[in-house]
């Protein structure tokens, strides 16, 4: 179970040498929607930047929060965040969306939630910012995203995928 959460973190902004390319479905507002291949294996995501992030890390790289579905693994709203930078050993991510907080599970530079991405997903769509706390092993950061276009973002998603 945790394998698959890992590679369901993986950006597919890059796609392998030789391999399909992912296609953008759209940019909604911050977010912007995208799926890979066609086949039965398709993955429809999409995905985040932080707005603003306390405090600047140098030679840090690209922060991001994902949610993709992977239907023929049966596998629908994960979230990951990404770090852009190694987490701290053993850290936990607190992303909180109004005054409800998230705790997610970390490995390497990626988190992911044990059994709460339906529930986070459900607070993306309702509130306007999620701010996520992170330990990396650099220090402590607070990055800010913006919610606005995650609705859409998530209907393209679903279309491309044919989830319900």
């Amino acid at each position: 179970m945790i394998l698959a959460l890992i590679g369901a973190g993986t950006s597919f902004a890059a796609a392998p040498a030789g391999g399909p390319s992912p296609i953008e479905l759209g940019v909604y507002k911050d977010w912007t929607a995208y799926s890979y291949d066609s086949g039965p294996k398709k993955i429809c995501y999409m995905m985040s930047r932080p707005k603003k992030s306390d405090p600047k890390i140098e030679k840090r790289g690209q922060a991001h929060i994902m949610v993709t579905h992977r239907p023929a693994a049966k596998a629908l709203n994960e979230v990951s965040i990404a770090a852009g930078a190694p987490y701290k050993k053993d850290s936990k991510v607190t992303a909180t969306i109004e005054k409800t907080k998230f705790e997610l599970f970390t490995k390497d530079d990626k988190a992911w939630s044990e059994k709460e991405d339906a529930k986070l997903v459900e607070a993306f769509r309702k509130g306007e910012e999620v701010d996520v706390r992170l330990q990396t092993e650099r220090g402590a950061i607070t990055d800010h995203y913006s919610l606005n276009g995650f609705g859409a973002a998530h209907a393209a998603i679903n279309k491309a995928c044919n989830v319900r």
